[in-house]
């Protein structure tokens, strides 16, 4: 069974926040996954992944996708599963 590495946690305020999309493509960047294979997997032109992506640092109130991913696991929207 392929499982992503991260997954929704407990109620955050950002987690209302972000769109299911978001949410699906801010795992992807968890991942480590560029644009190009964001898009690839999502089924989505690679300026639509941009936007998403633009959209949660907005969110997130971060600058980058390191700073999108810690911000996202230190307030419950994504946790690290053990594997």
């Amino acid at each position: 069974i392929n499982r992503p590495r991260f997954e929704p946690s407990t109620y955050s305020p950002f987690e209302s926040a972000l769109t299911p999309r978001q949410r699906e493509v801010l795992d992807l960047i968890a991942q480590g996954l560029c644009n190009k294979r964001i898009a690839r997997t999502l089924n989505i032109a690679e300026a639509t992944t941009k936007a998403h992506i633009y959209a949660i640092f907005r969110t997130l109130a971060v600058a980058n996708r390191t700073q999108a991913v810690l911000r996202a696991k230190t307030t419950g929207v994504l946790s690290m599963k053990l594997w």
